[in-house]
């Protein structure tokens, strides 16, 4: 296996003609169901924000609210997210575009691509979460089978359900016995449980010890940490794998981090990743930018009114669910029908769409960018 290949496109530049072509994976689309649980966490840290709402919300009414039910969806449509992608790589880059959508548990998006552009629809492809011990993990699944694609997502969706690590070592035997799927474990050092690092990584070795025949790939992550990142390279190398670049786009901005290859077709790529265990992964410039200046934009992405939004969800309490008692899901804003939303939800909205604003003009990001900087160290952000 050749040593993990990460440079800035800044460096690559020279080297962009030797190859064909290159990759984006891991891009969600509004079919993802991303959790909002980490706000129960977030109360518990930020005390005059739970006072502020128990005020003029109720204690008992904010306690008969459970923020796990909680979640929202990314703005863009399957087609949306395919074009951003593919005009980034073919702008910027001059190169073919090799595109795979993977939602959360759901391949609702590239299939639908299969229905509107045929042969031309890149891979099906599917963010997996995967429980294991105390905490869960994100596998990403490239280029499953079309025929096969439904019977496969409700195989793993049936393990997410009811975990079983028998289960999982022939359901991951089942799954890469198609000889152009990869498996790439995503973001692997995100304790995003909440568990603690130490009994994160413990159970991350753990994982790796089960199921490290059938994966093929560690991921370099475009939205998290570089400590995060280092630790994932450290993985990589110390089993044997390649480091596969996914960018983790939920907002309009397109990946951050791909992958070039003198491949032709998403297949040929796999093969080198796979069986020859060789990649280059590439930093597009919006990544050398303050990680919290990104992350800020992207929210105001999901806040933003948007009248183009592919299933008419204008407003963002259209695009954020609430999962009731007896199983309804229902948008906040019904959840909201006869009330306003509480004062600290609207005072966040506004200041996030004055976020919104000032991103759009180079001065504007620049003072954000300057006054995100001073606020700590940005890798425990």
């Amino acid at each position: 296996m050749e040593k993990p290949n990460i440079v800035p496109l800044r460096l690559a530049r020279a080297r962009l003609r030797l190859h064909r072509a290159a990759v984006s994976v891991h891009s969600h689309t509004l079919h993802s169901q991303e959790s909002l649980s980490f706000l129960t966490a977030l109360l518990d840290r930020t005390r005059w924000l739970a006072w502020l709402l128990r005020q003029e919300c109720g204690a008992e009414e904010l306690a008969g609210f459970s923020f796990s039910r909680l979640y929202w969806t990314p703005p863009l449509s399957a087609r949306q997210a395919s074009s951003l992608e593919k005009a980034q790589i073919e702008n910027q880059l001059g190169l073919k575009p090799l595109v795979a959508l993977s939602d959360h548990d759901s391949i609702e998006a590239p299939m639908s691509l299969q229905v509107l552009e045929g042969s031309a629809a890149g891979p099906v492809s599917v963010e997996w979460t995967v429980p294991f011990r105390s905490t869960f993990f994100h596998f990403g699944v490239y280029n499953l089978p079309v025929s096969h694609a439904r019977e496969a997502m409700e195989q793993m969706a049936s393990f997410t359900a009811g975990p079983d690590e028998r289960r999982l070592r022939s359901l991951l035997a089942e799954l890469t016995a198609f000889p152009h799927l990869l498996i790439v474990f995503n973001h692997p050092a995100w304790d995003e449980k909440g568990i603690g690092r130490t009994a994160h990584e413990e159970h991350l070795r753990e994982l790796v010890a089960v199921c490290r025949p059938w994966i093929h790939g560690i991921e370099f992550n475009g939205f998290r940490p570089w400590s995060e990142n280092r630790q994932a390279i450290r993985l990589a190398e110390e089993i044997g794998l390649p480091v596969i670049g996914g960018g983790d786009r939920h907002g309009r901005e397109p990946n951050t981090v791909l992958n070039l290859t003198e491949a032709s077709c998403f297949e040929e790529w796999v093969e080198g990743a796979r069986y020859r265990r060789a990649n280059q992964v590439v930093l597009m410039p919006q990544h050398e930018e303050c990680r919290r200046t990104r992350l800020l934009a992207s929210i105001s992405d999901i806040l933003r009114d948007d009248p183009t939004h592919a299933l008419g969800w204008r407003r963002w309490d259209q695009r954020v669910f609430y999962r009731t008692d007896d199983g309804a899901v229902l948008p906040l804003r019904e959840v909201w029908r006869w009330r306003r939303p509480p004062f600290a939800v609207r005072a966040f909205v506004r200041l996030m769409r004055l976020a919104a604003v000032a991103l759009e003009h180079p001065q504007g990001r620049s003072a954000l960018r300057l006054t995100l900087s001073l606020g700590g160290n940005e890798e425990a952000a």
